[in-house]
């Protein structure tokens, strides 16, 4: 590469999860996201972090693509996780989970929302997942100062999220809610999560 270029850059992302800047973070059973995604992707340095995932609910934060992800995969059936290349350790656990339900809980809208339009009508065709999306959380429109770009790609994600909210209540195991509007305050529980405490947002332009 340096015979050919005048540069070479590695972009890989951040190494680190960032805090979660809330009381409780600490608590067993909260994972950073690169954790979690090293975990399910067979990273040497997170193979050893063993989720507990005998659980029936599990919360993630954040609305761009990695948020949608976990979500995505959290929900998925066997069949599904069987069609991925994740080690058998991490496809044996969320195989055998009880879980039924994800929340994606977003602190703001819809509009602001960071994940591509792809990702997001993947989650209108997941075999045995239904995605339940509020329509009161649906604005008209994309209304603020946008570069034409940013508007058309946030305009697609909203007309998705709007057919994600009609669509028939299929007879399928699990749900993912998308929940806009909703910033963590506090992890609730002893020592494991048992729950989160939410605050009411507002988007002011």
């Amino acid at each position: 590469l340096r015979d050919i270029y005048d540069a070479v850059v590695l972009a890989i992302g951040a190494p680190n999860d960032r805090a979660l800047d809330i009381p409780g973070a600490d608590k067993t059973g909260v994972f950073g996201a690169a954790a979690f995604v090293g975990w399910y992707n067979g990273h040497p340095d997170f193979c050893g972090l063993n989720p507990d995932l005998d659980v029936t609910a599990a919360s993630v934060i954040g609305a761009g693509n990695v948020a949608i992800d976990v979500a995505r995969l959290l929900s998925r059936s066997d069949k599904g996780l069987a069609a991925t290349d994740m080690p058998d350790y991490a496809e044996k656990a969320i195989g055998q989970s009880p879980i039924t339900d994800v929340y994606l809980f977003a602190r703001r809208g819809p509009v602001e929302a960071k994940f591509t339009n792809v990702e997001l009508r993947e989650m209108g065709h997941l075999e045995n997942t239904r995605a339940v999306v509020d329509p009161a959380d649906l604005p008209d429109g994309v209304t603020g100062e946008w570069s034409d770009r940013d508007r058309r790609l946030r305009e697609k994600n909203l007309a998705t999220l709007k057919d994600l909210a009609v669509a028939p209540a299929a007879d399928k195991q699990k749900s993912v809610h998308f929940v806009f509007y909703a910033k963590p305050v506090e992890i609730l529980g002893s020592e494991r999560v048992e729950g989160v405490r939410l605050e009411k947002t507002v988007i002011r332009n």
